[in-house]
């Protein structure tokens, strides 16, 4: 029996107990010879019984639900559904009455890095960006104890915003190329949301984009 993918989730340490490297955000797939990124938690089944595994994106793009590990797709962008990477400092927030995408927005500088950075990874990652379908949204903020300037609710909305397709909003000749830059056509195909917050010394936070199934309506 080969290794089936049975779960996969952005990456969370509940998932995997012990003081293995799964526990530690360590690649365990690959194991000690993994420095890359772990970018999900992966439940897998072979012959020996279900095992949980925390996976770079290397071990990831391997398989895919209803691909067996080894298989590779047929199809470009196929089974290219997941991007993660992290935003230096802290994210946009939606809060105020002007738009998060003009010049003259407080948080502006935000969405610039946030753009940045979603821009890098799509390519890097070779991520496609949703056109249609269900999409969920993991953000995890490491930021100091002390200071906690905006709630989850107004960052989640705040990068759900940023990370849409902005053509509908008219020009936005200051962002330059930036403006081109989305991962999912409407936020409101949003519909799994997951936040935590982790103290740190420094302020940045990871953003992972996923495509969810949509479940079927009786």
């Amino acid at each position: 029996m080969k290794t089936r993918l049975v779960e996969e989730h952005p990456y969370d340490s509940r998932f995997h107990s012990g003081g293995d490297r799964a526990a530690e955000g360590k690649c365990s797939w690959h194991g000690g010879t993994c420095d890359d990124e772990v970018v999900a938690s992966i439940l897998t089944r072979d012959a020996g019984g279900d095992a949980w595994h925390a996976m770079c994106r290397r071990a990831l793009g391997a398989f895919r639900p209803g691909r067996e590990m080894g298989e590779q797709s047929s199809t470009v962008g196929e089974g290219l559904n997941v991007v993660s990477f992290t935003v230096p400092k802290y994210p946009p927030a939606k809060n105020e009455a002007l738009s998060m995408m003009g010049a003259g927005h407080s948080h502006a500088g935000r969405v610039r890095r946030l753009l940045e950075a979603a821009g890098r990874a799509r390519d890097e990652q070779a991520f496609v960006p949703i056109e249609n379908g269900w999409v969920a949204l993991d953000v995890v903020l490491h930021a100091p104890a002390d200071r906690d300037p905006w709630d989850a609710t107004n960052y989640l909305g705040g990068i759900a915003d940023v990370l849409e397709d902005k053509s509908r909003r008219g020009t936005l000749d200051h962002l330059g190329e930036l403006a081109d830059v989305w991962l999912y056509r409407n936020d409101r195909q949003i519909k799994e949301v997951t936040y935590r917050q982790i103290a740190s010394g420094h302020a940045q936070y990871v953003v992972t984009v996923r495509v969810v199934e949509n479940p079927e309506v009786p």
